[in-house]
Protein backbone atom coordinates (compact mmCIF):
# COMPACT_ATOMS: atom_id res chain seq x y z
CA UNK A 1 0.00 0.00 0.00
CA UNK A 2 1.57 2.98 -0.84
CA UNK A 3 2.74 5.59 1.69
CA UNK A 4 3.28 2.65 4.69
CA UNK A 5 -0.16 1.21 6.66
CA UNK A 6 -1.93 3.26 9.13
CA UNK A 7 0.49 2.24 12.10
CA UNK A 8 3.57 3.99 9.76
CA UNK A 9 1.14 7.06 9.77
CA UNK A 10 0.20 6.85 13.33
CA UNK A 11 4.33 6.96 14.28
CA UNK A 12 5.16 9.53 11.47
CA UNK A 13 6.90 7.43 8.89
CA UNK A 14 5.45 8.28 5.60
CA UNK A 15 2.41 10.04 3.99
CA UNK A 16 -0.76 8.42 4.27
CA UNK A 17 -2.51 6.19 1.85
CA UNK A 18 -4.73 7.44 -1.20
CA UNK A 19 -7.92 6.41 0.24
CA UNK A 20 -7.52 8.29 3.74
CA UNK A 21 -6.46 11.63 2.09
CA UNK A 22 -10.19 12.21 1.86
CA UNK A 23 -10.84 12.45 5.58
CA UNK A 24 -7.36 14.34 6.13
CA UNK A 25 -8.76 17.67 6.66
CA UNK A 26 -12.23 16.67 9.21
CA UNK A 27 -11.66 13.81 10.46
CA UNK A 28 -8.06 14.01 11.65
CA UNK A 29 -8.76 17.49 13.32
CA UNK A 30 -5.86 18.64 11.15
CA UNK A 31 -5.89 20.18 7.73
CA UNK A 32 -3.81 18.86 4.68
CA UNK A 33 -0.08 19.52 4.43
CA UNK A 34 1.62 21.70 1.80
CA UNK A 35 2.18 18.39 0.02
CA UNK A 36 -1.87 17.98 0.39
CA UNK A 37 -0.91 14.84 2.63
CA UNK A 38 -3.13 15.03 5.65
CA UNK A 39 -1.37 14.02 9.09
CA UNK A 40 -3.27 11.54 11.45
CA UNK A 41 -3.15 13.14 14.57
CA UNK A 42 -5.08 12.70 18.04
CA UNK A 43 -7.77 14.84 18.60
CA UNK A 44 -7.51 16.29 22.38
CA UNK A 45 -11.19 16.77 22.91
CA UNK A 46 -12.26 13.16 21.85
CA UNK A 47 -9.36 11.75 23.78
CA UNK A 48 -10.53 13.66 26.79
CA UNK A 49 -14.35 13.19 26.21
CA UNK A 50 -13.43 8.73 25.35
CA UNK A 51 -10.74 9.12 28.85
CA UNK A 52 -8.07 7.26 26.73
CA UNK A 53 -4.59 7.92 27.31
CA UNK A 54 -3.59 8.63 23.69
CA UNK A 55 -4.21 6.89 20.39
CA UNK A 56 -6.28 7.93 17.43
CA UNK A 57 -8.74 10.19 17.65
CA UNK A 58 -11.33 8.27 14.61
CA UNK A 59 -9.58 4.59 15.86
CA UNK A 60 -13.30 3.60 16.52
CA UNK A 61 -14.13 3.25 12.91
CA UNK A 62 -11.65 0.84 12.41
CA UNK A 63 -9.94 0.41 8.99
CA UNK A 64 -8.65 3.66 8.25
CA UNK A 65 -6.86 4.77 11.39
CA UNK A 66 -6.40 1.39 13.30
CA UNK A 67 -3.82 -1.67 12.96
CA UNK A 68 -5.92 -4.75 12.12
CA UNK A 69 -6.06 -5.89 15.71
CA UNK A 70 -7.33 -2.86 17.35
CA UNK A 71 -9.86 -2.49 14.03
CA UNK A 72 -10.91 -6.07 15.24
CA UNK A 73 -10.97 -5.00 18.78
CA UNK A 74 -8.06 -6.66 19.86
CA UNK A 75 -6.70 -4.01 21.29
CA UNK A 76 -3.87 -6.04 23.93
CA UNK A 77 -2.56 -7.26 20.54
CA UNK A 78 -1.86 -4.03 18.74
CA UNK A 79 0.78 -3.93 16.22
CA UNK A 80 2.46 -0.80 18.48
CA UNK A 81 3.52 -4.11 20.65
CA UNK A 82 5.99 -5.17 18.37
CA UNK A 83 7.08 -1.93 16.55
CA UNK A 84 7.37 0.59 19.09
CA UNK A 85 6.77 -0.91 22.52
CA UNK A 86 7.68 2.21 24.83
CA UNK A 87 5.07 4.27 22.89
CA UNK A 88 2.20 1.17 23.45
CA UNK A 89 3.07 1.01 27.44
CA UNK A 90 2.56 5.41 27.83
CA UNK A 91 -0.50 6.09 25.76
CA UNK A 92 -2.17 2.60 25.19
CA UNK A 93 -2.72 1.32 21.19
CA UNK A 94 -2.99 3.16 18.79
CA UNK A 95 -6.63 3.10 18.25
CA UNK A 96 -6.65 4.87 21.94
CA UNK A 97 -7.21 1.37 24.11
CA UNK A 98 -5.15 0.02 26.65
CA UNK A 99 -4.28 -3.99 26.84
CA UNK A 100 -5.71 -6.23 29.92
CA UNK A 101 -1.74 -6.40 30.95
CA UNK A 102 -1.37 -2.77 31.23
CA UNK A 103 -4.73 -1.78 32.83
CA UNK A 104 -4.01 -4.53 35.26
CA UNK A 105 -0.51 -2.88 36.06
CA UNK A 106 -1.66 0.48 36.11
CA UNK A 107 -4.44 -0.60 39.19
CA UNK A 108 -1.32 -2.26 41.22
CA UNK A 109 1.29 -0.33 41.08
CA UNK A 110 -0.70 3.66 39.96
CA UNK A 111 -0.86 5.96 37.30
CA UNK A 112 1.37 5.57 34.68
CA UNK A 113 1.57 9.39 34.50
CA UNK A 114 4.02 8.80 37.97
CA UNK A 115 6.73 7.45 35.59
CA UNK A 116 7.15 11.09 34.28
CA UNK A 117 6.96 12.57 37.58
CA UNK A 118 10.76 14.70 37.87
CA UNK A 119 12.30 17.52 39.60
CA UNK A 120 13.01 19.08 36.23
CA UNK A 121 16.19 17.05 36.00
CA UNK A 122 14.42 14.41 33.31
CA UNK A 123 14.91 11.98 35.37
CA UNK A 124 11.60 9.97 36.78
CA UNK A 125 11.25 10.07 40.50
CA UNK A 126 10.85 7.00 42.32
CA UNK A 127 9.91 5.98 45.89
CA UNK A 128 13.31 4.86 48.06
CA UNK A 129 13.61 0.93 48.32
CA UNK A 130 16.87 -0.78 49.39
CA UNK A 131 18.04 -1.72 46.38
CA UNK A 132 19.44 0.12 42.93
CA UNK A 133 16.10 -0.43 40.20
CA UNK A 134 13.47 -0.33 41.85
CA UNK A 135 10.68 0.78 39.14
CA UNK A 136 7.55 1.05 41.63
CA UNK A 137 5.49 3.77 41.53
CA UNK A 138 5.08 3.53 45.61
CA UNK A 139 7.04 3.07 48.52
CA UNK A 140 7.39 -0.90 49.25
CA UNK A 141 5.37 -0.94 52.35
CA UNK A 142 2.32 0.22 50.34
CA UNK A 143 1.08 -2.52 48.36
CA UNK A 144 -1.67 -4.27 50.07
CA UNK A 145 -0.28 -7.60 48.61
CA UNK A 146 3.76 -7.02 48.20
CA UNK A 147 4.09 -10.32 46.87
CA UNK A 148 1.82 -11.16 44.12
CA UNK A 149 2.32 -7.15 43.48
CA UNK A 150 6.20 -8.28 43.10
CA UNK A 151 5.44 -11.24 40.96
CA UNK A 152 3.04 -9.53 38.52
CA UNK A 153 6.06 -7.06 37.51
CA UNK A 154 8.17 -9.75 37.66
CA UNK A 155 6.33 -11.40 34.88
CA UNK A 156 5.73 -8.27 33.06
CA UNK A 157 9.78 -6.45 32.62
CA UNK A 158 10.91 -10.87 32.55
CA UNK A 159 8.54 -12.29 30.58
CA UNK A 160 9.10 -16.15 29.92
CA UNK A 161 9.56 -15.89 25.79
CA UNK A 162 8.66 -18.88 23.24
CA UNK A 163 11.38 -21.58 23.35
CA UNK A 164 13.04 -19.87 26.13
CA UNK A 165 15.32 -22.21 27.62
CA UNK A 166 16.66 -22.10 31.24
CA UNK A 167 18.76 -19.62 32.44
CA UNK A 168 20.76 -21.95 34.83
CA UNK A 169 21.58 -23.78 32.06
CA UNK A 170 25.44 -25.14 32.38
CA UNK A 171 26.29 -22.91 35.43
CA UNK A 172 28.51 -24.34 37.99
CA UNK A 173 26.81 -22.07 40.76
CA UNK A 174 23.20 -21.18 39.73
CA UNK A 175 20.73 -19.08 42.30
CA UNK A 176 23.27 -18.11 45.08
CA UNK A 177 21.94 -18.63 48.53
CA UNK A 178 23.39 -20.72 51.35
CA UNK A 179 23.97 -23.35 48.92
CA UNK A 180 23.92 -22.99 45.10
CA UNK A 181 23.42 -25.45 41.90
CA UNK A 182 24.93 -26.87 39.42
CA UNK A 183 22.21 -25.60 36.19
CA UNK A 184 20.44 -28.10 34.44
CA UNK A 185 21.70 -29.29 30.86
CA UNK A 186 19.07 -26.81 28.77
CA UNK A 187 15.26 -27.16 29.99
CA UNK A 188 12.91 -25.01 28.90
CA UNK A 189 11.89 -21.99 31.25
CA UNK A 190 8.87 -22.18 32.96
CA UNK A 191 9.02 -20.40 36.27
CA UNK A 192 10.30 -16.80 37.22
CA UNK A 193 12.11 -17.05 40.35
CA UNK A 194 13.40 -14.29 42.67
CA UNK A 195 16.75 -15.03 44.76
CA UNK A 196 18.81 -15.09 46.51
CA UNK A 197 16.83 -12.14 47.82
CA UNK A 198 13.35 -14.02 47.83
CA UNK A 199 11.87 -10.41 48.44
CA UNK A 200 9.32 -9.99 45.20
CA UNK A 201 9.20 -6.78 44.72
CA UNK A 202 13.40 -6.38 43.73
CA UNK A 203 12.53 -7.00 40.02
CA UNK A 204 16.24 -6.02 39.05
CA UNK A 205 18.58 -8.01 36.82
CA UNK A 206 20.56 -10.88 38.80
CA UNK A 207 18.09 -11.28 41.32
CA UNK A 208 14.94 -12.46 38.64
CA UNK A 209 15.90 -15.96 37.17
CA UNK A 210 13.74 -17.50 33.81
CA UNK A 211 14.46 -20.74 34.87
CA UNK A 212 13.23 -24.59 34.22
CA UNK A 213 10.80 -26.41 36.89
CA UNK A 214 13.67 -28.97 37.90
CA UNK A 215 16.37 -26.31 38.78
CA UNK A 216 13.29 -23.64 40.86
CA UNK A 217 12.93 -26.96 42.72
CA UNK A 218 16.23 -28.15 43.66
CA UNK A 219 17.61 -24.53 44.20
CA UNK A 220 14.31 -23.86 46.80
CA UNK A 221 14.98 -27.85 48.40
CA UNK A 222 18.32 -26.70 49.49
CA UNK A 223 18.23 -23.00 50.05
CA UNK A 224 14.96 -22.79 52.16
CA UNK A 225 16.14 -24.38 55.14
CA UNK A 226 18.66 -21.33 55.51
CA UNK A 227 15.62 -18.79 55.44
CA UNK A 228 13.50 -17.62 58.20
CA UNK A 229 10.39 -15.96 58.37
CA UNK A 230 9.21 -13.37 55.49
CA UNK A 231 10.06 -9.59 56.22
CA UNK A 232 8.18 -6.76 56.03
CA UNK A 233 8.43 -5.46 51.84
CA UNK A 234 11.38 -2.83 52.54
CA UNK A 235 13.57 -5.55 53.69
CA UNK A 236 15.52 -8.34 52.13
CA UNK A 237 14.65 -11.61 52.32
CA UNK A 238 17.90 -13.62 52.79
CA UNK A 239 19.15 -15.85 54.36
CA UNK A 240 19.75 -15.83 58.17
CA UNK A 241 21.47 -19.18 59.05
CA UNK A 242 24.97 -19.48 57.34
CA UNK A 243 26.77 -17.63 55.02
CA UNK A 244 25.10 -16.67 51.35
CA UNK A 245 26.21 -15.76 47.74
CA UNK A 246 24.89 -13.63 44.92
CA UNK A 247 23.49 -15.72 41.97
CA UNK A 248 27.11 -16.42 39.49
CA UNK A 249 25.59 -16.40 35.88
CA UNK A 250 28.92 -16.68 34.45
CA UNK A 251 31.00 -19.68 35.70
CA UNK A 252 30.37 -22.43 33.83
CA UNK A 253 29.86 -26.18 35.19
CA UNK A 254 32.02 -28.70 33.19
CA UNK A 255 29.59 -31.39 30.93
CA UNK A 256 31.16 -34.05 33.85
CA UNK A 257 29.43 -32.13 36.73
CA UNK A 258 25.98 -31.25 34.80
CA UNK A 259 25.82 -35.00 33.77
CA UNK A 260 26.60 -36.73 37.44
CA UNK A 261 23.64 -33.89 38.81
CA UNK A 262 21.31 -34.88 36.31
CA UNK A 263 22.00 -38.31 37.08
CA UNK A 264 21.43 -37.98 40.79
CA UNK A 265 18.34 -36.32 40.06
CA UNK A 266 16.86 -38.79 37.84
CA UNK A 267 17.98 -41.43 40.30
CA UNK A 268 16.29 -39.55 43.40
CA UNK A 269 12.70 -38.94 40.90
CA UNK A 270 13.47 -42.89 40.00
CA UNK A 271 13.66 -43.74 43.94
CA UNK A 272 9.98 -41.73 44.85
CA UNK A 273 8.20 -43.60 41.63
CA UNK A 274 8.34 -39.99 39.63
CA UNK A 275 10.14 -41.10 36.92
CA UNK A 276 8.21 -41.70 33.85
Amino acid sequence: MAGGTPLDVYLGRGPRPEHERAVAGGDSGEGPDADGVGTLAPDPALATERGDSGGLAQGSDGRDTACYPCAAGFHSECDLIWTDRDLFTRTGCCDGGRSALEASFDAVWGPIEALDADEGDGVPDRPAAYFDGFTGRKALTDYVDPISSGRKEAARKFPIEKGQKCEWAWLAAAGGGVAPITGCPGYPAEDIHHGPDKNTLRNVVGNVHRICTYCHNRWHGANDPHYGERPPADQPFVPVDGEWVEHDPVTKASDEEVFAEEMRRRNESRRHGNLD
